[in-house]
């Protein structure tokens, strides 16, 4: 689907200028990224590892290229319980989860996925993790 951006440029030519005309600008197809989920959620004993997998698209009819990810983990929590790898650099692409209880202690810890490129307009993409750790 097609994003018609119309500019006005009448009313900064009016005043830099005095022009009175304006003027309409197509800007194309605005490529935006698609996760298959906004939240995943995890419920773990000690020692567990959990894996899922998002579909990642593009919102448009052309690819979004240049993709990474980045893990924010909550302040004060400790890191490294969340690791996520994509299998390619553009869409159609797939990110493959994994959530590790190792180490932790029971109790409830957050992250925040971000799905990010510099090609799309709606770059970063958050995904909210949250694990709770259980005593078994």
């Amino acid at each position: 689907m097609k994003t018609r951006l119309i500019v006005s440029v009448c009313t900064l030519l009016f005043y830099m200028l005095g022009f009175t005309g304006c003027s309409e600008v197509l800007l194309g197809d605005n490529k935006r990224i698609e996760v298959s989920s906004e939240a995943l959620s995890y419920n773990l004993t000690s020692s567990q590892v959990q894996s899922d997998t998002l579909d990642v698209n593009s919102g448009s009819t052309r690819q979004v290229e240049r993709l990474f990810t980045t893990i924010i983990y909550a302040e004060g929590q400790p890191e490294g319980w969340l690791s996520a790898e994509l299998n390619q650099s553009r869409t159609p692409a797939e990110i493959v989860i994994d959530a590790k209880s190792n180490g932790l202690a029971p109790g409830s810890y957050t992250a925040e996925l971000r799905v990010s490129s510099n090609d799309a307009v709606n770059s970063p993409v958050k995904i909210e993790v949250t694990l709770d750790v259980v005593i078994p």
